[in-house]
């Protein structure tokens, strides 16, 4: 029978498996380690990066819409959620004659519905490609041919039937193209011309949608929901909007920047407050491993003794301790970080909806970087905890230890 030679890493193994409830209480905390700060690292990671890709989608500094819908205005820019609202289209043209504004762009919005006529209940936007500033560019991205009138484009959350179509109103639409996630309203909108959508207004019209009497008094072909504006350098944001307020009668006005001031403030401390959570979940896991490990020394005194007595030097011991804590570790770490992966990737859309905020994953070079720091820290928690306790073992004198452990 071969025999195989009893090196560092054969004891430290065999140590481990014979060890079974100490061993895997040591993995288990290593685990929790891992994955405390995996999940905290891409979670702040992707809340930040939500928020900084809904600032670039909105595209405007200035959206303008009918007084009143402020609210709903922010619901479906953050969240897609469904509205509908409109002033006259005349207000476009007074907007873009004012001095310091650049481009003024349009919108229709328009609701679908959770019933035969309709694949489900989305936002539906039309824009004027001629003018429009803020969702083209989005577009270009993923289709180059340019809109066309009966053609339809969705966010990434929307998804077309079986045949590549949507219906909307009895009416079917062929989708050309799905938007990139954005981890905004966009997401769960689609997109058309102008044209399109007052053709599926008059068509829900025509079936009877709905007894909204905003909607049904609403003369489609010379009405907007929103005028997007963007500002031409130099010009005060605040003297602008005093301006169109003065007038300009029956709008409400709603700044990029504040409509994401209260996001980032809540983002601030959401980030805050998982920052301070995995690191306290890391001073704890320190501090059990640490304890775990100098009661394990302690408690096999007299084997380590036996080792030194067979000839084992304290830098041997010291290795074989080292070595357990390695493999403890890096086992430790694998499971964590599995399980946080686990955990955030197949259930990124749904921790984004709970939390209420813009969640956007990293790209995978931010992912893989934190992959890394989150198996470094535990790495390294858990082989210096381990460390301090051999070698205070290792400089015991033998007889002593062996005395201790009677």
């Amino acid at each position: 029978m071969e025999r195989k030679r009893l090196n560092v890493f054969r004891l430290s193994y065999i140590n481990l498996r014979g060890g079974g409830f100490r061993t895997g209480v040591l993995v288990f905390v290593v685990a929790m380690l891992s994955f405390s700060l995996l999940v905290g690292t891409i979670v702040s990671n992707s809340l930040s990066n939500g928020l900084l890709t809904a600032k670039d989608r909105l595209g405007a500094d200035i959206a303008v819409i009918p007084a009143g819908h402020e609210a709903e205005y922010e619901g479906v820019i953050l969240s897609g959620e469904p509205i509908r609202f409109y002033f006259d289209k005349s207000v476009q043209s007074q907007l873009a004659g004012m001095e310091g504004i650049e481009k003024a762009a349009g919108q229709f919005f328009l609701t679908s519905l959770s019933s035969e006529c309709c694949s489900e209940a989305v936002q539906i936007i039309g824009i004027d490609l001629a003018d429009d500033f803020v969702t083209t560019p989005w577009i270009s991205n993923v289709y180059k041919s340019g809109m066309r009138d009966g053609e339809i484009i969705v966010g990434s959350d929307v998804y077309p039937d079986d045949d590549g179509t949507v219906t909307f109103y009895n009416v079917k639409y062929d989708v050309v193209a799905q938007l990139e996630k954005s981890s905004t309203g966009m997401d769960y909108s689609v997109f058309t011309t102008e044209n399109t959508v007052r053709d599926l207004a008059k068509a829900a019209h025509e079936i009877g949608y709905t007894q909204n009497a905003d909607f049904f008094e609403t003369d489609v072909d010379n009405s907007l929901s929103v005028v997007h504006l963007k500002l031409a350098d130099g010009y005060d944001t605040g003297k602008i909007v005093s301006k169109i307020r003065r007038e300009i009668d029956g709008i409400d006005i709603v700044r990029s920047s504040e409509l994401f001031q209260g996001l980032s403030d809540k983002l601030g401390l959401f980030s805050r407050f998982i920052g301070t959570v995995s690191w306290a979940i890391w001073l704890l896991a320190a501090a059990v491993l640490s304890a775990l490990y100098a009661f394990g020394v302690n408690a096999r005194k007299r084997e380590f003794a036996v080792l030194r007595l067979l000839g084992a030097t304290r830098k041997r011991v010291v290795s074989v301790v080292f070595c357990e804590s390695v493999l403890v570790s890096v086992f430790g770490s694998i499971i964590g970080l599995s399980l946080a992966a686990l955990t955030i990737f197949p259930f990124s859309t749904y921790i984004g909806d709970r939390l209420g905020l813009p969640f956007l994953l990293p790209d995978s070079g931010h992912i893989s970087a934190a992959f890394i720091f989150s198996l470094i820290v535990s790495l390294a928690s858990g082989t210096v905890s381990a460390v301090f306790a051999a070698v205070k073992l290792a400089g015991a004198e033998t007889y002593i230890t062996m005395r201790e452990g009677e």
